[in-house]
């Protein structure tokens, strides 16, 4: 009761389980003369599970899920008891027995969940690491740093927003007949209203695409062959396919640094006030290498923090940083 003179009550969320192994190593794999190569490679896998919730002090209740964040596009991510940290809700496509995409034979587009509470992600990487190489003559050294992320999950709205108003590339290709699949459908068969029966099959210079699933009638899946109609927004993304299929992969490899830096030699510098001078000039975030997210960094987010960790809006590109610096030991 507030006139208790409180109007809020912070109690621990609940019990969080992280089991997980790190591996270092570091070599010196060449030494020759004034020329040497030094590798350090490192390694880390976690596994975490939320092993309990609290119980709401004012209800009694029992919480088994807490929504971390609630975004739009229909997503949220949770911590709930039983699973790991950090899923991904949201509505999920349909599948057959086997494991198959279930498409609606009358318009072609997949067919999805009732509810958006599925498990349609989760934000914890298998795995990350890193090497980096460093290799020395005399007194230039020059070094890059490459690190890279296995697995982990995250929602695009920009791929949800951009497939429906056509933006991307990928809503104007042609299509398997070889015609551009934004071309409204030319069916074979029509009915007495001069609606195009999809089971008819499509003539030569129909546009639209279909869908890899199955159809499913009396509990027997067979191939689909019914067409999207691509002709409008709505051929394409939202509103044509679960929020499932706006969820990716947030894999990389990166080239995170190189440095390249020359120390004068001593001979140099005893003629000087100094006791050591250096050069170096770095350069950070120059290349990735490797991603499965389109348009955008892997590693961007809606902002800082794991509460909108595994959804990205809007990001700008990663700026890419150079440096050049002058060290001097008195």
């Amino acid at each position: 009761s507030q006139t208790s003179g409180y109007a809020e009550l912070v109690v621990n969320a609940g019990e969080l389980e992280n089991k997980g192994i790190e591996l270092s190593l570091n070599a010196n794999p060449v030494k020759i003369g004034d020329f040497r190569w030094d590798v350090t490679l490192n390694w880390s896998k976690n596994q975490n599970k939320v092993v309990s919730l609290y119980t709401d002090p004012e209800s009694g209740t029992k919480v088994t899920n807490l929504v971390l964040g609630s975004f739009q596009g229909g997503v949220t991510l949770n911590a709930t008891e039983g699973e790991p940290y950090g899923v991904i809700k949201g509505t999920d496509f349909v599948y057959d027995a086997k494991g198959n995409k279930v498409i609606s034979a009358s318009s072609g587009i997949p067919s999805k969940t009732a509810t958006s509470t599925e498990n349609i992600g989760n934000i914890t990487p298998d795995w990350i690491g890193g090497i980096n190489n460093s290799l020395t003559y005399k007194s230039l050294t020059l070094s890059f740093l490459v690190d890279m992320q296995q697995g982990g999950d995250l929602f695009s709205l920009d791929m949800y927003y951009g497939l429906s108003s056509g933006l991307y590339p990928e809503t104007a290709f042609t299509n398997d007949l070889g015609n551009p699949v934004r071309d409204e459908l030319v069916f074979n068969q029509y009915d007495a209203k001069g609606k195009g029966i999809p089971s008819g099959g499509y003539k030569p210079n129909s546009g639209g695409y279909i869908v890899e699933g199955v159809n499913v009638a009396g509990g027997v899946s067979t191939p689909n062959v019914t067409r999207i109609d691509a002709t409008t927004s709505d051929g394409f993304g939202y509103p044509v396919g679960p929020r499932k299929q706006f969820v990716y992969d947030a894999s990389y490899i990166k080239l995170r640094e190189v440095a390249l830096s020359y120390t004068l030699p001593s001979s140099v510098v005893s003629k000087t006030f100094f006791k050591g001078i250096a050069f170096s000039a770095v350069g950070s975030n120059l290349w990735i290498m490797h991603k499965n997210l389109p348009y955008a960094d892997p590693e961007s987010g809606l902002a800082a923090g794991n509460l909108s960790s595994g959804y990205t809006i809007g990001s700008l590109p990663t700026t890419r940083d150079f440096s050049f610096n002058l060290k001097l030991n008195f």
